[in-house]
């Protein structure tokens, strides 16, 4: 029985351990993702002034709003559209 209570107690511990440890895990992954985000953004807005940087965000809003009601083979050809306009 003694060593029966000693085992549960030893797995418990253990289990919270693991729990911890995947929570710093993922704490750091999701740091790590954020920061790749940034690099990313960064390296391509290098070389653009702040207007073009915001007009790409612009752009990709303008259409999602334009999408709404609309099929897909209709989306798609106003992505092919705005990719000729550049």
């Amino acid at each position: 029985m003694r060593a029966a209570r000693a085992d549960k107690r030893k797995t418990k511990k253990r289990r919270r351990k693991d729990e911890e440890k995947t929570k710093k895990r993922r704490r750091k992954d999701e740091e790590k993702t954020k920061k790749r985000r940034r690099k990313d953004e960064q390296r391509t807005n290098k070389g653009r002034t702040k207007d073009e940087q915001r007009t790409k965000k612009r752009r990709r809003k303008d259409e999602q709003r334009t999408n709404k009601g609309r099929t897909k083979d209709e989306q798609k050809t106003n992505k092919r559209r705005t990719k000729d306009e550049q």
